[in-house]
């Protein structure tokens, strides 16, 4: 197994590159002049930030946040923006362990609910256990819950329209459970595959869509759960033995295309290949005019029915977040670097709102000849 499949992909990146930026100045003496972007602040390093958006607009972001040694170990942190343009809360740490937290995932729910997963270092198991929690639309914190069992890492969570709450992880083979909208968790179920750097999406049947980095060719493949709850065999969409694909992420459309997404590293190119209505898979395709090295990516729908990229991609010695649009006419748009720093920008994710695109991605700056890492939150208007 390789090193990085194991650990979070954002961490391992971001511990390798080596170039920095600068977005902070001194005003006076006693003021710091942070680049209106950065919303974590924090003297620690902030990383692998997910984002989630209310059914009345409220913004939620969580992310890692620590020193990277024993002494401080990383705690999952959370603030939220509320639509009336009050500016963003206080930042919050969720989690409570004097051992490291990671990975973690966010979704809203139709009431406006929020349920968060992470992984989180446990002394009695060799590796860590996945983590619960939930805010209610009223603001209040549940209590943290395990629902894993053994060594456990890379919680994926979802939801449907229905409020019920699908979580993916792996733990020697893949783990599925969910929870229903009274606070019903499933059974844990074991699922036909071991899974690596896995992506879900729900359909508006309550379906779940899995993609994942599986096999000794590392293809990408695709399972479907019904919600009767029975697996599908899995599908390999990359269909590319001489190549190594990676980070693949998924979405589903309203019209119920299911379309994937990866990054093929020998040919330093994304690919793509959707499922038609009619259950057939494309042929895998490139994603026009890449000409760095991509990354980590994501894809969502928007109500339209266009298709929105969201990835990190390094060129001339700098990383960026860029965007670009797959219409529903079958026309790719032109990108938008998101970022535009000199440095490493790294790790984004998005969500889709009445308000636009929402963006967070992790940022690197220097400061005094060192690096810290923050956490920069972005708004694009929807084409």
């Amino acid at each position: 197994m390789k090193y990085f499949k194991v650990v979070p992909l954002c961490i391992i990146a971001m511990l390798f590159f080596v170039t920095s930026c600068k977005h902070k100045s001194i005003t006076n003496p006693d003021e710091e002049t942070y680049d209106p972007r950065n919303i974590s602040r924090t003297e620690t390093q902030s990383v692998g930030p997910v984002i989630a958006l209310s059914p009345d607009g409220t913004v939620y972001v969580i992310w890692m946040d620590g020193g990277e040694s024993e002494n401080e170990p990383f705690h999952i942190y959370f603030k939220y923006k509320s639509p009336h343009n009050e500016g963003w809360s206080e930042s919050e740490i969720i989690s409570d362990t004097a051992t490291n937290s990671w990975e973690p995932g966010v979704v809203v729910d139709p009431f406006g609910n929020l349920h968060v997963v992470w992984r989180e270092e446990d002394p009695d198991v060799e590796h860590a256990k996945i983590y619960y929690r939930m805010r209610s639309s009223s603001g209040e914190w549940s209590d943290i819950e395990v629902i894993s069992c053994e060594v456990a890492l890379q919680p994926r969570i979802a939801v449907d329209s229905s409020g019920t709450v699908h979580v993916v992880w792996n733990e020697s083979r893949m783990r599925y459970r969910n929870r229903t909208p009274d606070g019903t968790w499933s059974a844990i179920e074991e699922g036909p595959i071991y899974i690596e750097n896995p992506s879900i999406a729900v359909d508006s049947n309550g379906g779940v869509h899995l993609v994942t980095e599986q096999g000794a060719g590392d293809d990408i493949v695709y399972l479907y759960r019904s919600p009767t709850g029975e697996w599908s065999e899995p599908v390999n969409v990359s269909k590319s033995p001489d190549w190594y694909s990676w980070v693949p992420s998924v979405t589903v459309g309203v019209d119920g295309t299911v379309w994937v997404n990866w990054v093929e590293v020998g040919q330093r190119a994304m690919y793509y290949a959707f499922k038609r209505k009619d259950g057939d898979w494309t042929l895998p395709d490139s994603v026009p005019d890449i000409p760095g090295y991509p990354g980590v990516n994501k894809v969502l729908y928007d109500k339209f029915g266009n298709l929105h990229y969201i990835w990190e991609e390094i060129r001339d010695g700098a990383c960026d977040i860029y965007h670009k649009v797959f219409s529903r006419d079958g026309d790719w748009g032109d990108e938008e670097n998101l970022s535009g720093t000199p440095g490493y920008s790294l790790c984004p994710d998005f969500a889709i709102g009445s308000g636009g695109i929402y963006v967070v991605w992790s940022e690197r700056e220097e400061e005094e000849g060192d690096y810290n890492r923050e956490i920069y939150f972005e708004v694009v208007p929807l084409p």
